[in-house]
This record gives structure tokens, sequence and C-alpha cells, in this order.
């Protein structure tokens, strides 16, 4: 339960948790913290790895994910690797095979030394190596050239990048988000003023839906937060001229970002498509194609928002110029049987 759920072992010597299974079964002595830490979960490790190399000796080719991340828990970074194949019933199998510290520089020279070592400790051959994804950070683009492994940047992380320099540094989207922030400020910063605002909603018949605080290192946090006040703006125009507290979004404000929400709205669902376990690369060519065409549309409403379009369509075309010619995109996209038609009509 431990493992699957992601407790911490604490639980184990948790009052509420004793309780439950001394009224579940009173004869039934809870295993200690350290009996489970010492026992129990390497015993389990030991037979998970058997499973999984019973599993891989079976297969050629591997594809992989992998990621440097860190936690709120430790002050270490922890590289993952995640093996993806099919099995001989064409069925889509995964299984994390490592989660490691990495202490020190994280230079391409390191990281790639540790990809080394973990493929051999799985008994995976370099040459089985089908295509690493990857995020777009520079020593991790080194370590999979020096590693001489086929590799592919993380389309997810693409969009954040066109996304923050096309969208967010544009000024007139600038002034209208920090606007945004001033008033969702105001509100996390008062739970009277919430009170009162819950109370214009419920006159209004509007959602009660609280007010969201924009990430500046998530775009899609931005995306959410204007939409909520785009939907709560009657109940938010009706609070300022009541209290006199907050300056709501002018009519030209909220029309920027009526805007800028239909386009993110289009990245987030992208984003969403693309990071489910179901993903496959085959969707990053057709998903390019359709968010080109929607930037070059020319819009009668796009006043205010043309060079956010232009700029945004500039860095996709920089980014992904040749991406037509990726060997593994195009095959991927083309065995693929939702998009092999397209595909073949765009090619005649």
């Amino acid at each position: 339960m431990i493992a699957l759920d992601n407790h911490p072992f604490s639980l184990m010597e948790d009052v509420g948790f004793l309780r439950l299974m001394q009224q579940l079964e009173p004869r039934y002595s809870v295993s200690s913290k350290k009996y489970v830490t010492e026992a129990v979960i390497p015993r389990i490790v030991v037979e998970f790895t058997n499973e999984v190399q019973k599993l891989l000796k079976e297969v050629v080719w591997f594809s992989f994910t992998t990621d440097v991340w860190s936690t709120d828990v430790s002050s270490d970074s922890l590289l993952s690797l995640t093996a993806h194949w099919f099995s001989d019933l064409f069925e889509r199998r995964l299984a994390v095979l490592h989660a490691e510290p990495i202490h020190g520089s994280h230079t391409g020279e390191v990281l790639c030394e540790h990809y080394k070592r973990m493929l051999a400790k799985w008994k995976i051959k370099e040459s089985q190596v089908h295509l690493m994804v990857r995020d777009n950070a520079a020593n991790m683009i080194k370590a999979m050239k020096d590693g001489s492994f086929s590799d592919l940047g993380c389309f997810a992380h693409t969009l954040q990048l066109i996304v923050h320099d096309g969208v967010l540094s544009q000024k007139i989207v600038i002034d209208t988000v920090t606007s945004a922030r001033h008033i969702v400020n105001h509100f996390k910063c008062s739970p009277l003023a919430y009170g009162q605002l819950k109370v214009i909603q419920e006159n209004l018949q509007l959602p009660v839906h609280r007010l969201k605080h924009d990430e500046p290192t998530h775009w899609n946090s931005t995306l959410y937060m204007l939409q909520v006040l785009i939907e709560q703006r009657m109940a938010l125009a009706a609070y300022a001229s009541k209290y006199c507290d907050i300056v709501p979004l002018t009519s030209v404000q909220l029309n920027i970002a009526t805007k800028v929400v239909k386009v993110l709205g289009m990245v987030e669902e992208m984003t969403r498509s693309i990071c489910t376990d179901a993903a496959s690369v085959s969707l990053i060519i057709p998903f390019i194609r359709a968010f080109r065409l929607s930037l070059e549309q020319a819009d009668d409403d796009d006043r205010g928002v043309k060079t956010m379009k232009k700029d945004m369509l500039a860095l996709l075309n920089r980014c992904y110029k040749d991406v037509e010619s990726h060997k593994e995109l195009a095959i991927a996209t083309l065995l693929d049987s939702r998009f092999k038609d397209k595909l073949l009509i765009m090619r005649q």
C-alpha cells in the first residue's frame, strides 16, 4: 500500500492508521518502520527487478523518456529513465528503470556516463536504443550527442518556450496579465474580500469559483487565471463599484485576455494530448501543422494580438523548421492510422 499509493514510511507509526488496523484486526501487529524499509521494500525491489528483466530480454528495440528533476523533500536532483516498447501482441509497455540522485555538476559528460551505466545495469545494448526523448537543456543535448543516441526534444517543453517568448513577452499582454495579478492578489490577501465576492457571485448566479493566481514559470497557470477573470468579469465589476478596492480589467484588457485565452487554449489542448501515457511522437507533425495554420489565418478580430501571433509563428517555424524531414517523426506519423492517409495526400 505504501509503495502503490506513494505514502511515507511514517504511516506505519501514525495514530489514525494504527487505530484503523486495530479495529480491522486486533490480532494483527503492524510491522515497524525499520522492518518495512530494511526487509519489505528491498524484497519488493528484487522481485520487481527480476520481473522487468524477464520482459526486457524479449525486446529488440527500446525508446526512452528521460529528465532531470528535483523534489521539495530533498536537495538532490534526480535523473529518470523510462523504457518504452511493444510486446509481441503490439501492446504498449513501459517501465521506470531509474530515478537516481545526481551529485555535483550536471554536465553533458556526467549525464552521458549515467545513461551508459543505466543501460548496462539492465543489459540493454546501446545499439538497441531507438530514440530518447529529452528536455531542451544544453547539457541534455550534449549528453545525447556524446552517447551517439538518436534523440528528440520534448514537444511540450518546446511549446512552453514558444508561449513564453511569443505570448508572455508582448507589452500589451504583460500589462493585461499584471492587472489581472493585482486583482487576484487583492482577494488572496483578504478573506473578507473573498466572502464579499462570493455573495456577489451568488446574487448574479455565477459559478462560485475562486480566482487563480499564475506562476511565472508555468504559462498554463496564466491561462487559468485569465479564464476565471473573464468568467467572473461581471462579479468583479460589481465588486469594484461597491467597494472600490480594485480596478477591474478594462474592456480593452478583457478583449486582449479573451484573445490570449483562445490562442493558449489550443496550446493547452495539445499539451494535454501529448503528455498522456498513450501519447506518441506521431502526434507532433499533425499538431505543428494545425498550430501553424491557426497562427497563419488572418482574422479581423486579431487587433491587439497580431504581433503576438506573428512572433509565435516565427518561433514555431524556427523550432520546427525541418520537422517533416525528421526520420523518426515522419515514420511514426506515417504508421499512425489516424494520420497516414492525410500525410500521404500532403506528400503527393
